[in-house]
This record gives structure tokens, sequence and C-alpha cells, in this order.
């Protein structure tokens, strides 16, 4: 069985095979968002404000069960650099059967919760096109989960090949069944808006089948990769439990962040918000790369956490971080240039809220400086399972630093949007900082040692 014992694996070619398709994937996701809303734009404000309110919450919800995925990457992958197939097949096992639970709940109660919400809301359209899309996004659960186990099994055999291809499926055939199903084909009406949804969920179901049909492929073929599934231990249920539970609650929490500054730069007028969804939609665009190596350090990093392999994870986090940083500085280099351009072509016609876009979107850019080291050093302690003090963090840096300083600097300093977005760096410098000396105290690195060059050069080399 092939492993990652030497950070001579760790190459620029190998983080890229697994780091690419990790961005691409990503990518691919967000262009479904945006095919869903050039196609339900022709219904209204009203259509497109219930379909965001539907999909706010079920990304939250699904946001908060995100441990699936990274957990079962890091499981399966730590098992196979130890030669233990059988307790990866019962982490495998375990990751189904625990998604399959969840995905099974809200099936049963997709009605009711939907009819729930949006009677929260309020009657008329918001009901009419609100609840039966959502009806369809809470059917479709079982099937996102599934992908998401299956897609962290794939990343912990280090194959993020197999859920990029299943992603570009489910991307092509919702395009498709879209264009279908909202506005309808030769004299067909089509569902209309919840039709989207519907999409969505034939898509998610094709993705699925094509992972499935992968792992089959490989068992079939008795590639190491391939794990059977077996019955899950009580300890490895405890631990997957633990640590699924501490990457969603963080997860979770950090997208309800994200949220409550929408509302807070809603309070500065529709300028705002609008300079606000350009800058965002762009933050989200450039945050993908360091993603993909975030990804990329919880696929590799449990294999070097080994008895005696401290010098190789040192090594292994350094070189994963390289590149993210090079990468991230020119993202930046590209914003800073191109900022005011970016900002006429989607704000035309409006000084107030290109001047304000153009700020932000260089603030982006130095947000994305501090996120290339802020993913691979969360990556890093994910892959050392300990998630539980990322949690803990991301409340605080998120909710007693961000938050608060959000409103400071858009409030009381008047600073406008680009307070907040000054408020947004804050955050990413204090996750940076906090998650920093995590990771040089579970490696054991004095702090002091970072200044001294003799002590840089034995930290990094071999």
């Amino acid at each position: 069985m092939k492993t990652y014992n030497t950070t001579e694996e760790i190459s620029i070619t190998g983080l890229l095979k697994l780091a690419g398709p990790v961005m691409l994937s990503q990518a691919t996701v967000f262009l479904c968002g945006i095919t869903d809303l050039i196609f339900i734009k022709s219904f209204g404000s009203v259509a497109i404000s219930a379909v965001s309110i539907a999909n706010v919450l079920a990304f939250t919800l699904l946001s908060f069960l995100e441990g699936l995925r990274t957990t079962t990457t890091v499981f399966i992958s730590k098992s196979r650099a130890m030669n233990k197939t059988e307790e990866a097949g019962n982490t495998f096992s375990f990751a189904l059967l625990i998604g399959s639970l969840i995905g099974i709940f809200f099936l049963a109660t997709a009605w009711p919760l939907s009819h729930q919400v949006f009677s929260q809301i309020g009657n008329g359209e918001y009901m009419r096109y609100g609840k039966e899309y959502l009806f369809y996004e809470f059917s479709a659960f079982p099937l996102f989960l599934l992908f998401m186990v299956l897609a962290g099994y794939f990343h912990g055999i280090h194959d993020t090949r197999s859920p990029l291809i299943a992603t570009l499926i489910i991307g092509l055939l919702n395009g498709i069944l879209d264009a279908l199903f909202i506005t309808g084909v030769a004299g067909w009406k089509g569902f209309g808006v919840p039709g989207s949804a519907l999409a969505s969920l034939i898509s998610h179901a094709a993705g699925v089948s094509y992972l499935g049909s992968r792992y089959y492929q490989l068992l079939q073929k008795k590639d190491p990769r391939g794990i059977p599934l077996s019955k899950p231990w009580k300890t490895t249920q405890r631990k997957y439990l633990k640590m699924c539970f501490e990457v969603g609650f963080y997860t979770g929490l950090m997208n309800l962040a994200l949220f409550f500054f929408v509302g807070i730069i809603n309070q500065l007028g529709p300028d705002a918000l609008a300079s606000h969804q350009v800058s965002f939609q762009i933050f989200l665009l450039s945050y993908l790369p360091g993603t993909g190596f975030m990804v990329a350090a919880t696929i590799l990093l449990p294999a070097l956490q080994q008895k005696n392999k401290t010098q190789l994870l040192i090594q292994g986090v350094w070189r994963i971080l390289k590149p993210s940083i090079i990468l991230a500085a020119f993202v930046a280099a590209i914003l800073e240039v191109s900022a005011p351009w970016i900002a006429n072509f989607f704000l035309p016609g409006n000084p107030v809220a290109i001047g304000w876009t153009t700020h932000t979107l260089r603030i982006v850019g130095l947000i994305q400086l501090l996120s290339s080291i802020y993913l691979v050093l969360r990556g890093t302690l994910t892959a050392l399972r300990d998630t539980r003090y990322i949690a803990v963090m991301g409340l605080i840096t998120g909710y007693i630093i961000f938050l608060p300083m959000a409103c400071l600097f858009t409030g009381f300093i008047k600073g406008g949007i680009s307070g907040g977005y000054w408020a947004f760096l804050g955050w990413s410098l204090a996750d940076v900082l906090f998650l920093g000396f995590r990771v040089l105290h579970q490696m054991k690195i004095p702090f002091l040692n970072l200044f001294m060059k003799k002590s840089i050069k034995s930290i990094i080399n071999n």
C-alpha cells in the first residue's frame, strides 16, 4: 500500500495533483449557483429572495455537517498510512451509516420543515416559491451527505480526481436540467423556480452514482485503495463523532458569522450591499486555491503524524505553505491592479459603489494573503485531530473579535464598508496568530526560534 512517508513525495507536482482538482471542484459548485440564478432571475426579485433564503438555510445546515467529509478524509488517510485497512473500513462504514441516518431524517421531515420555515416568513409569493424549492433541497440531503462521505473517502486514499469528475457531472447535468425544469421546453412550462432544486437533486444522484461505481471498480480490481466495508469499532465511533462535531461546529459558526456580517453591511444602504456582493463573490473565487492546499494538508499530513516523524511533519507543512503563499501573493497583485476594472464591470453607472468596491477588493487581496497561511495551518491542525482548539478559536476570533470590530469600524468610527473589510482583515490576522501559535506548540517548536536564522534552517531543512 502506498503511503506518504517522506516529504520528497510532497512535491509541487504532487501538491497540484491533489489541490488542483479540489480547486476546480469548488469552482464548479460556485458556477452551479450562478447558473441557477441566471434561470431564476426571470421570475423576479421575490423568487430570487425566496430561493436565497432557502439556499442560505440549506447551506448553513450542510456546513454544520461538513465534518463528515473532512473527518472521513483524515481517519482513512491515517489508517492507510499505518497499514490498518480494517480500521479504514470501519471508518468508512460508520461514516456512510451516519450520513444516511441524518439524510433520512431530513428526507422524512422535508415537507413540514419547509412549510414551517416559509410560514414564519410570510404567505403569498414567498410561500409559493420558497416552500416547494426548500422541500426538494431537504429531500436531496441524503444525496448531499453521501456525496460528502464518498468525497472524503476518495480524498483519504489520495484521489481528488474522482470527486472532481463527479462534481463536473453534477455541474453539467444541473445546467441542462435547469434549462429543462425551470423554463420548460417544446411547449412544456416546466416546474418553475422549484425546478432548480429538483435539478440539483437529480444531478447529485448522478454524482453519487459515479463515485459509487468508482468505489465498486476499485474493489473488483482488488486495488489497494479499495477498502472493503467492515463493522465499526466503538473506539472509532467515539473519536469519529467527536472530530466530526468539532469540524462541523467550526464551519457552521464561521458561515453564521459571515451571515451576520451581511446584516451589518446591509445597515449601510443598498450601494454598500451591492459593493459587498461583488467583493464577497470575488473573495470566494480567490479563496479556492487556499482551500485546495488546506485539503491537501488534511490528506497528506496524517501519514506523517507518526512516532519520531515530527521533523518530516514540519517539512511537509512548510512545503505545502510555500506554494499557497506564492499563489495568494499573485492573486493579491492581480486584485490590486484590476480592482477598478472589476468594480466598473459589475457596477456600471454607480460611481459611489465603484469607489467602495475598488477599495474593498484591494483589502480582499490582503485577506487572501493571510488566508493562504490560515488555511494550511487549519488543515495541519485538522490532520493532527486538534479540531477542538479550532472550534474554540473560531468562536473567539469570529464572535468576540470580528463581529464587534465590524460593528465598531462600520458604525461608530463611520468607516463604511471599507471599515467592515478592515475588520475582516483583522479576523484573518487573528486566525493566523491563534493557529500559528498552536501549530508551533503541537510541533514543539519554541516561538523565539523563528527569529533565529539557523533555527529556521534547521526547522525546514532535512
